[in-house]
């Protein structure tokens, strides 16, 4: 059977050069696509919670991860992402989703496709000039410099576990991008992410970095609290 493999593969050795993915080409297509969406404690006088989530992930998620306590003085939208990203296992079929795809070489979907679809969503709810805050897990904390200039009245920024790119970032931050990361992330290393929010300084002057032993690649109790109480003097 390999010999057989080996021998239809160096007959259409050069067909298959047709089939390369560099060969791809590219166009935008205006199409509509849904955003779903979670919106608790709705009030015009409120402060607007904004939870980006990570990928494979549901903006449902990282609110009961990170803010489970839903505190009523915010609004809370919990977007998820513009692309679904299914999970099957041996037990169960799921939709999770995702802002953009990209590797370590190159950006596959770009984010501003999602950026433009979740400002035409806030503009949708009649929420474009509500004082927001963006919280961003991962691929949300990547997520946020480009989401950023599509934004009003945005007052405030954390990134959880989550590395920091200055090329990303158009401009220097008019207001604070704080950094939460534990010392046990395994997908994004205390390290990394220390190191490249140092390099972003210069863009983000007013914004501080702030460790928690024993976290991985989440949200425990302490980061939690800090989090909640965090947010209690941003908009006291």
């Amino acid at each position: 059977m390999g010999t057989e493999q080996g021998r239809f593969k160096l007959e259409n050795q050069s067909k298959f050069e047709l089939l390369k993915p560099e060969r791809h080409q590219k166009l935008n297509l205006p199409v509509e696509m849904p955003m779903s969406f979670l919106r608790i404690h709705e009030g015009e006088d409120k402060p607007l919670l904004i939870f980006l989530h990570g990928y494979s992930d549901t903006g449902a998620g990282f609110v009961r991860r990170a803010f489970p306590e839903m505190d009523p003085r915010f609004e809370i939208l919990a977007p998820n992402g513009l692309f679904p990203v299914p999970v099957v296992t041996e037990r169960s079929r799921y939709m999770t989703y995702a802002w953009y795809f990209a590797d370590h070489t190159q950006v596959v979907v770009s984010p501003e496709a999602s950026a433009q679809a979740l400002a035409h969503l806030l503009r949708q709810l009649g929420l474009e000039e509500r004082p927001k805050i963006l919280l961003g897990f991962s691929q949300g904390g990547f997520f946020i410099p480009f989401l950023l200039p599509h934004l009003k009245n945005v007052k405030w920024l954390f990134s959880i576990g989550a590395a920091y790119r200055p090329q990303d970032y158009s401009q220097v931050l008019s207001v604070p991008l704080d950094a939460l990361h534990g010392d046990q992330d395994s997908v994004i290393s205390l390290q990394e992410a220390r190191e490249s929010f140092a390099r972003l300084q210069p863009l983000n002057p007013l914004g501080s970095f702030f460790e928690f032993p024993g976290l991985g690649h989440t949200m425990d109790s302490a980061a939690r609290a800090f989090l909640a109480k965090r947010l209690s003097e941003v908009i006291a």
